[in-house]
């Protein structure tokens, strides 16, 4: 359902001055944006599947400038309709980036917008309760610092000229074929979650811990560890030497100069 209801938002959001009609092979999603919309309006949108694109399709819906229409048409059976064999087939081939299409405050100006809160006379007891239970018991989102992954995003976009969106760099370091441990670095990196440096200064009893280990057994320096410092500039951790090999293998699998390595593209 989620890849028909993405679908028919793809075409909302790319032909929004035409008269469009879409053509849907399951009555449920028909059944869903056409009639059962209100229900979950009425339950503020909780623990409905798909709420974020069930959202942004009846928003779009409604303030369209030109006519649209959903038709239902058989795809199995003897009345097949090749349109629809071959947007299933696109749809399994080259799926959409769910992050893309997600719903978005919009500006409902001269507009039916979407209703923002529960209706209180629709609610039953037991919903209202689990909204409340949700709300108070919501985790706090991993991503406790999102200016890290716009760093990100800035650097990449100098290297590459490309722009990749949040779930595309997140799953991109959980599908690396490392070890969890390296995997579990690199992802507390990106969203600033390291336990180095300033962290341990505020633990007492631990406040060693906040200068970098290597430095330390080297010349008795104090140097207070941070990720930069971790990554690119001590002296003694040996990261140099393995920035130094990658930039051999690099240059032997590519013709594309080596990067210029900072903190924000690692």
């Amino acid at each position: 359902m989620t890849a028909e209801l993405t679908a028919i938002l793809m075409a909302l959001l790319s032909n929004k001055n035409t008269e469009l009609t879409i053509k849907l092979s399951s009555l449920t999603v028909l059944n869903l944006i056409c009639n059962r919309t209100t229900n979950g309006e009425n339950l503020l949108w909780h623990e409905i599947t798909d709420a974020d694109l069930i959202k942004t399709i009846v928003h779009e819906l409604r303030i369209r400038p030109e006519p649209c229409s959903l038709q239902w048409v058989r795809v199995n059976g003897d009345r097949k309709d090749p349109n629809m064999i071959a947007a299933q087939k696109l749809t399994k081939d080259t799926p959409p980036i769910r992050e893309d299409f997600v719903y978005a405050p919009r500006d409902h100006n001269n507009s039916r917008a979407l209703h923002d809160g529960a209706k209180l006379s629709s609610l039953e007891m037991k919903d209202a309760y689990s909204i409340i239970v949700s709300k108070h018991t919501a985790k706090l989102t991993p991503l406790l610092h999102p200016e890290r992954l716009e760093s990100a995003k800035n650097e990449i976009e100098i290297a590459t000229g490309l722009w990749p969106t949040n779930c595309k760099l997140i799953m991109g370091i959980w599908n690396i074929p490392v070890y969890p441990r390296l995997r579990d670095l690199l992802w507390n990196l990106l969203v600033g979650r390291l336990r180095i440096g300033k962290y341990w200064q505020n633990l007492p009893g631990y406040e060693e811990r906040a200068h970098c280990a290597a430095c330390r057994r080297q010349n008795g320096e104090q140097t207070t560890e941070d990720e930069t410092h971790l990554w690119t500039t001590c002296e003694h951790n040996g990261q140099k030497r393995c920035w130094n090999y990658a930039k051999h293998i690099w240059q032997k699998c590519t013709p594309r100069p080596w990067l210029n390595v900072n903190i924000d593209l690692i």
